[in-house]
């Protein structure tokens, strides 16, 4: 389950959120319309704050694996670094303004 302060980490200015549930939240890129599916598995055993990170791109509607990581802030950096990646090496630069490539 995600606390309120891990969920208030989720800036609203870099990510519009999809879907929000207990153990589950869905976001989506403002800067690159990547999909991002963050879930933590219940453990009623542990205290578990492992994230496993899903992902897609923004004209694909199947999430793939794209990896795990220890915290939801881990989750969170692992996802703009990805945008920052996506943007600056394989767009060169370009990002989304407006709805369009720029």
């Amino acid at each position: 389950m995600f606390t309120a302060k891990e969920l208030n980490m989720v800036s609203r200015k870099y990510f519009r959120v999809l879907d929000q549930e207990d153990d589950i939240i869905s976001l989506e890129s403002k800067n690159t319309r990547h999909g991002w599916y963050i879930y933590r598995p219940y453990n009623k055993y542990q205290n578990v704050t492992n994230c496993i990170i899903y992902h897609r791109h923004e004209n694909q509607t199947e999430y793939h694996k794209h990896g795990y990581t220890k915290t939801f802030d881990e989750a969170i950096n692992q996802n703009k670094q990805h945008d920052n990646y996506q943007i600056n090496v394989r767009w060169g630069g370009w990002f989304y303004k407006g709805g369009k490539k720029k």
